[in-house]
């Protein structure tokens, strides 16, 4: 009799689960239960996708909707990874390879997307129309990425070391490209700004390697500090009349191949002196009737020892900062067993650790002082 009741049971539970099947739809079941592993912060009439949390998962799909309200945003640093993150209960969590956003979101966050160095897929939605600072910092093996037509500023950072990023185009709508915008995008080879922008933002295409060529249109008005700094592969460029302000070090550590054609008429405008050719190894070109003001002959040697050192304190202090994750990690079994004098012998080595740190940022900044006042540039002709 007990089997025949448990049977029925299990048949009705078949019949309900058949049911809901029947008159749900199959993808929005899945959606849900996908979500379920994530955390979302509720905005009222929308949610927020907060935080991935753990999960293992390489390919990752946002749903629409959660608890019957749609997604509009991905918050400050929802997808973000790093050593402490990315390693759960001593085991390395999988790289995410590729997000999948829906046409809901509206507002990407701060960081968004940091540091997943494996990230090769990303399409953003044309809804979108604010992306934050450094929303894809260090997404090291994107190849290429849209931006809809809804943006109008591109914030500080936001392709920050996006060193696999081989293109990129920008829609009409960008007003401001704001400063380090895309710092070491080394495989950037050729990008148009939009007509409405006018400044050529501080360190904006800094670490550029691959960028063969730019064109300065007469829309820009101001080109600031290490605009174009290390741009190695640059062979020629512009300077327009409309040019009023070149900020320091615009050229700098560039090719020795690279050509600056400057075309003023008269006299040169405010801050024409302020060392904007300074660390430039090519040279600058008048092409039309121009007053250059002398400078120093070039002391390169010594300045490339002093970026050498300072380049070695950079190496040393991330080496400290790794052994610093990695002594905290191991000091975790003895804390928690009680083992007082195994904890001590490690938080001794990271306050070792974290001494050696300041006296290396302190070597770095006095190096850095030394080559600021270290003039390396070439007679302008």
């Amino acid at each position: 009799m007990k089997r025949i009741v448990s049977l029925a049971l299990v048949c009705v539970m078949l019949l309900s689960l058949a049911g809901v099947l029947c008159s749900c739809d199959i993808a929005s079941l899945v959606s849900k239960l996908t979500s379920d592993k994530y955390t979302y912060t509720d905005l009222g009439e929308s949610y927020e996708l907060s935080s991935i949390g753990d999960t293992s998962e390489t390919e990752i799909v946002i749903p629409e909707t959660y608890k019957g309200k749609p997604v509009t945003a991905i918050g400050e640093r929802a997808f973000y990874r790093n050593f402490f993150t990315s390693v759960v209960d001593g085991e390395e969590l999988p790289k995410i390879t590729s997000i999948t956003l829906p046409d809901t979101i509206t507002t990407i966050g701060k960081e968004a997307f940091a540091n997943n160095t494996e990230l090769t897929t990303l399409n953003i939605p044309d809804s979108v129309t604010s992306i934050e600072v450094g929303a894809f910092y260090d997404c090291r093996s994107l190849t290429s990425i849209n931006i809809p037509n809804g943006i109008t500023t591109i914030k500080e950072g936001t392709f920050y070391g996006c060193s696999g990023l081989t293109e990129i185009t920008l829609p009409d709508t960008v007003t401001v490209i704001e400063p380090n915008a895309f710092v070491k995008c080394s495989s950037l080879k050729s990008i148009t700004l939009p007509s409405a922008v006018d400044t050529i933002s501080y360190g904006c295409f800094e670490g550029c390697a691959s960028l063969e060529s730019f064109t300065i249109t007469e829309n820009i008005t101001a080109i600031c500090d290490n605009a174009f700094a290390n741009c190695t592969s640059l062979k020629e460029i512009t300077i327009p009349t409309t040019v009023t302000y070149l900020g320091q070090y615009v050229f700098n550590e560039t090719s020795e191949e690279l050509v600056v054609n400057v075309c003023y008429d008269s006299t040169p405008p405010k801050d024409w002196d302020a060392k904007w050719y300074y660390g430039m190894t090519g040279k600058a070109l008048n092409t039309s009737t121009v007053y250059y003001t002398n400078v120093v002959e070039p002391n390169k040697e010594i300045a490339k020892e002093l970026q050498a050192q300072i380049d070695y304190c950079n190496e040393r202090y991330q080496e400290l900062y790794d052994e610093i994750g990695r002594l905290n990690i191991a000091s975790r079994p003895a804390q928690e067993s009680g083992n007082a004098e195994a904890y001590k012998y490690y938080r001794d080595a990271i306050n070792a650790c974290k001494d050696e740190q300041r006296e290396v940022l302190n070597r770095r900044s006095e190096l850095q002082k030394q080559l600021d006042n270290c003039p390396v540039t070439n007679q302008i002709n």
